[in-house]
């Protein structure tokens, strides 16, 4: 979602769930565009730069997802408990950032409202 207003979120969908974690993606220093700092403290919030999610190779590719991963488990061990992100998992998300990436190339030179059918 592109809602940056996390507690009436939570609020509102916190019924449905055990649980909701939010990973926010800071961008730029303008402060409609980032999360306030005092929702990154919360346990169940995440707060990253949107540079920690860039990658061009493979290589880059892999290292954000573990980077994100690492800090994802940390911030989270306390609900799923420690190591839930193992290896198998980390490889499934860089294989679906692949077929995102994959996606996207194909679609590049489409216009904006072309559809699949």
């Amino acid at each position: 979602t592109h809602d940056f207003d996390l507690l009436s979120l939570y609020k509102k969908e916190r019924s449905k769930f055990d649980e909701i974690f939010f990973i926010a993606c800071n961008e730029g220093t303008d402060p409609s565009s980032r999360i306030d700092k005092e929702l990154c403290e919360y346990g169940n919030v995440l707060c990253i730069e949107s540079v920690e999610l860039q990658y061009n190779t493979q290589e880059q590719l892999y290292a954000v997802v573990n980077n994100l991963s690492d800090k994802f488990q940390s911030r989270s061990q306390d609900f799923f408990g420690p190591g839930f992100l193992v290896e198998s998992k980390r490889t499934d998300a860089a294989k679906r950032l692949n077929a995102m990436d994959n996606a996207k190339a194909a679609l590049k030179d489409h216009p904006p409202d072309f559809k699949d059918e």
